[in-house]
């Protein structure tokens, strides 16, 4: 549940912060309202059981049972019994899933506020240092026939879209080129590291040093200690392995390829639309409230489109 300071809040522009605290306060009823309606489901369920455990004893008892009638002892009609002992226990059953069906809709209801504790976060996140600027209305041109619900359906499928274009623009291969220029370089260093050297007045018997560059040890806490000459061999094959690795990559995939720079681009961009996206179903929503028509918002809505702020 939400707990926001007097400081936070404070941060917010007037209206954003009236429209939050209306939420607030609706998510605390629809949660009071959800805990009587389970409490009103137990009831019933436990009336049920009492009713039907009652129903059963009185048909033990039954059993064998006989009434007179006229000077004559006839057999109770079984199945007239039947009913009028399971009457209690059908009245039962069905005010048990009358309070059932009502329980699942004051959890519908109180899972709709379900975007409120994003909200929290944002806002702790962003800091009660400053203030936040309200957002310029997003001018939606609507008439009396709009169906408000549709238009959201739109704009939801829209954001949609642009949730695969950034997924796709993530997951986009990087240029032949940058991949080759960031594995040479890799190749190339670890080249260096193994790279053997000898001094023209080294009279060792070692002069390459090349035992130590071979060894490879357990040091500290069983840890494993040099590279057992992997890097050597990079320097050895240096020229091959650049040529394979070329290879390589010129073999992978290049559609949609995106540079560094591109891809920063792409994210920005189609994060700016994101956001226009959901102030505009955000205004569609509020809308639909003003009329008395409720639309469930997104868990993941952002907080900036619901709070009507820049940030």
């Amino acid at each position: 549940m939400l707990n926001l300071s007097e400081a936070i809040l404070a941060t917010l522009p007037p209206v954003s912060r009236i429209k939050l605290e209306r939420q607030l306060s609706d998510r605390d009823a629809a949660h009071a309202a959800y805990r009587a309606a389970s409490d009103r489901e137990q009831e019933a369920r436990a009336e049920l059981g009492f009713v039907s455990g009652l129903a059963q004893q009185q048909k033990e008892a039954h059993q064998g049972s006989t009434i007179s009638f006229q000077g004559h002892r006839q057999q109770e009609d079984k199945q007239a019994v039947a009913e009028r002992i399971d009457a209690p226990v059908a009245a039962a059953k069905r005010a048990l899933q009358v309070a059932v069906d009502a329980r699942e809709r004051a959890a519908e209801r109180q899972n709709a506020f379900g975007f409120l504790d994003n909200i929290e976060t944002w806002i702790r996140r962003a800091g009660s240092d400053g203030r936040f600027r309200e957002a310029r209305p997003v001018d939606l041109k609507l008439t009396a026939r709009t169906d408000l619900s549709a238009e959201v359906a739109k704009v939801r499928a829209r954001i949609a879209e642009a949730e695969e274009a950034f997924a796709k623009a993530e997951n986009a291969p990087a240029p032949a080129s940058d991949l080759k220029d960031r594995a040479f370089a890799e190749i190339d260093r670890i080249a260096a590291l193994g790279a053997l050297k000898i001094h023209p007045a080294n009279r060792s018997a070692e002069p390459l040093a090349l035992a130590r560059k071979l060894a490879i040890h357990s040091g500290n806490n069983n840890s494993i200690v040099g590279t057992g000459g992997s890097d050597v061999m990079v320097w050895l094959m240096h020229e091959e392995l650049r040529k394979k690795v070329s290879a390589m990559i010129d073999a992978l995939p290049q559609t949609g390829a995106l540079t560094d720079d591109e891809r920063e681009a792409a994210f920005g961009d189609l994060a700016a639309a994101r956001l226009e996206l959901e102030r505009i179903e955000e205004q569609l929503i509020s809308t639909a409230e003003v009329d008395g028509h409720i639309i469930a918002r997104r868990v993941d809505l952002d907080p900036r489109a619901f709070l009507g702020i820049e940030a």
